[in-house]
């Protein structure tokens, strides 16, 4: 399970996972409460590992019946905490070498992949924004690619040259002005 530190560096928070039949811990982990050497562990980007007989000492107590040993990677960013992901066995473990190497990998790896869907998400929204922007204007908007195809045109540009909107897909300048060339030149 992934948990994403907040703003304020003092709690994490769930960003989602999967845990095999049972529901995620859907809560707020205050990062003090881990104690003083996972916290200092986590922050300095090592990987934690606790077996049943630790979780007393440095887990929250009641939650000791949900996990007998845990796994915690943290993710660090430019020198930040940034997140952790949890790894939660409900039977006493002794996590493998091989087991804690394909954990690192494997949250390293998710990381990555849930930032770009973040960015993603971020950038389908900017462009969103900016097409509506566009589409709205109230002058003639059009956007070519470096060969002169028109990518995108508003609708007062397809009102300017009389044209249905389908007209003008996939068209180029060239169409429109005579004696348009690539490099601008009558």
């Amino acid at each position: 399970q992934f948990y994403e530190v907040e703003s304020d560096d003092k709690s994490l928070v769930t960003v989602g996972g999967y845990m095999v039949e049972k529901s995620l811990f859907n809560k707020r982990w205050r990062i003090q409460d881990f104690g003083v050497d996972i916290k200092n562990l986590l922050q300095a980007g090592k990987t934690v590992v606790i077996a049943d007989d630790l979780i007393d000492q440095n887990i929250i107590s009641n939650d000791k019946s949900e996990f007998q040993s845990i796994i915690c990677v943290p993710i660090v960013k430019e020198g930040r905490f940034t997140a952790c992901m949890f790894l939660y066995n409900s039977i006493d473990h002794y996590w493998s070498i091989h087991e804690i190497a394909i954990a690192e990998e494997t949250a390293q790896r998710a990381w990555v992949a849930y930032e770009r869907t973040k960015i993603e998400e971020s950038l389908r929204k900017t462009e969103l924004r900016l097409y509506t922007v566009l589409q709205q204007a109230p002058i003639a908007i059009a956007i070519s690619g470096s060969n002169g195809e028109i990518l995108f045109r508003n609708q007062v540009f397809d009102e300017l040259w009389g044209r249905p909107a389908h007209d003008t897909t996939a068209r180029f300048f060239s169409n429109y002005y005579k004696g348009f060339d690539l490099d601008g030149k009558a």
